[in-house]
This record gives C-alpha cells, sequence and structure tokens, in this order.
C-alpha cells in the first residue's frame, strides 16, 4: 500500500511540480548532503518561486519540503515531508482519508496529522 501510495504521490508531483523535478538533483536517502534551490535557478524557472521558502529537494524522486528540523530527534520522514499541490484531486482525496479515518475532527486537526507525512501548499485554505 505504502509502494503504491508513493507512485501515485510521484505521479501528482510530475504533473505539479515538473520545474522542480528537472532542476533539482536527486539525494539517495536522507543521508546526503541537502541541495537546495541557488537563485540563478529561480531567474530560468519563475514558477520556482513560490517554492523557494519551503527549501524543497529531492530523496528517492520525491520531492521533499527541507527546513529548520534537521536536526530535530524525529523521524526523517516526519523532518521532510511530501510535498502536495493545493489543488488536485489527490490532495483532496488524502485530505479526505485524514478527516475521515480521524473521526471528523475540525480542518486544523486534520492539517496538523496530514502534516506528519505531506505538506500541502497553501495547506491551511485547501483542508
Amino acid at each position: 500500500m505504502s509502494q503504491a501510495t508513493l507512485a501515485i504521490v510521484k505521479a501528482v508531483q510530475k504533473e505539479a511540480f515538473p520545474d522542480a523535478l528537472r532542476v533539482l538533483p536527486n539525494h539517495l536517502g536522507f543521508d546526503a548532503p541537502i541541495n537546495l534551490l541557488a537563485d540563478d535557478m529561480l531567474k530560468n524557472f519563475p514558477r520556482l518561486r513560490e517554492l523557494q521558502a519551503l527549501n524543497p529537494y529531492l530523496v528517492d524522486d520525491v520531492l521533499r519540503v527541507g527546513g529548520r528540523l534537521q536536526n530535530a530527534p524525529l523521524l526523517n520522514a516526519s523532518k521532510h515531508p511530501i510535498l502536495l499541490p493545493s489543488k488536485h484531486p489527490v490532495t483532496d482525496l488524502l485530505i479526505l482519508m485524514h478527516h475521515t479515518r480521524d473521526g471528523h475532527i475540525g480542518s486544523s486537526h486534520v492539517l496538523t496529522a496530514m502534516n506528519r507525512d505531506y505538506w500541502i501548499m497553501k495547506g491551511r485554505s485547501t483542508v
């Protein structure tokens, strides 16, 4: 099931973030040093500006969020959640799944539960 979810996420990212997937180098595992978006990359791909604040990088062909949690005592998947677009049917289905699974609690709870694995662009308004 996790392999199927990962394959779907890769397809969504390929559709939503093609420039980022083309520009960013792929890291094999979480232990490799992270190469972030440079300013010269942003000149050639202006659509990447919205991603710059998230410090995205690729790990095993999956676009993940970088950030200050690098040294936190958490699992790597929680420190660097998978990046998802705000307006996509798969994102909507994942939100619905978390909402239903967690007992139909409010949007802030759903967003917090999802942030363990996924980071949704404009997450609060999307949820």
